[in-house]
C-alpha cells in the first residue's frame, strides 16, 4: 500500500524555468537538484523540499493554469515569506493584500 509522497510534480509553460527558479529559489528558499540525465532534455527543473521529498516543475506545450488544483506547504516565518512575496515580481492569484 502507499506509505508517503516521494515527489510533487507541477505543471508549466515550456521555457519558464527561470520564472520557477526565482520563484522557488528566491521566495521560498528552496534548493535546486540536477535532473536525470535521461530527463534533461525534456526541461522542466527540480528542487528539494526541506523533508527529502522533491518538488519538480514539467513542461508542458499545452499548460493551461489550474482552476483549483495546488500544492499546500506547511511553513514557518510566515510574515517573512508573506514579505518576500509582496516584494516581488509574482502576481498572486486569489491571495487578499
Amino acid at each position: 500500500m502507499i506509505l508517503g509522497v516521494d515527489h510533487l510534480l507541477l505543471a508549466m509553460p515550456i521555457g519558464q524555468e527561470k520564472v520557477a527558479r526565482e520563484f522557488c529559489e528566491d521566495i521560498l528558499e528552496l534548493i535546486e537538484i540536477p535532473k536525470p540525465e535521461t530527463l534533461a532534455h525534456k526541461g522542466g527543473v527540480w528542487f528539494a523540499l526541506p523533508d527529502g521529498r522533491q518538488l519538480h516543475y514539467g513542461t508542458d506545450a499545452s499548460f493551461m493554469p489550474a482552476q483549483k488544483a495546488h500544492p499546500a506547504f506547511i511553513c514557518e516565518q510566515l510574515d517573512e515569506l508573506a514579505y518576500r512575496l509582496a516584494q516581488s515580481n509574482f502576481q498572486l492569484d486569489g491571495i487578499p493584500n
